[in-house]
């Protein structure tokens, strides 16, 4: 038969009796209050994805921006009637920053 006590911190511990009870190495059981480790490893599973989704979307959203700076920046080039050469430019910049925001994506 059981014995319920409650200890100092309001744990219930459950014993059978203090004598006999061994674990496999040979050492003597004693109650100790168990702690529930389950809603730590739903919190640790849960934070672990959000923090490398964090990164992703910081990473997503500068790429956006920078996307968004070149294309207003390509536009006023085009605006001009420009060399060849600030064409070439400008549209390597554009394409460079477009192709960032879709590896991204």
């Amino acid at each position: 038969m059981a014995l319920q006590r409650s200890d100092h911190i309001g744990v219930v511990v459950t014993s059978r009796s203090s004598r006999g009870r061994r674990n496999a190495f040979g050492c003597e059981l004693r109650n100790t209050p168990t702690v529930d480790v389950q809603p730590f490893l739903f919190l640790l599973f849960c934070l672990l994805p959000s923090a490398s989704f964090t990164a992703d979307l910081q990473d997503l959203v500068s790429a956006s921006n920078d996307f968004e700076v070149e294309m207003i920046e390509h536009e006023q080039v085009l605006e001009r009637s420009p060399s060849a050469t600030e064409l070439a430019a400008g549209t390597f910049k554009y394409a460079n920053a477009k192709e960032r925001y879709f590896v991204e994506l």
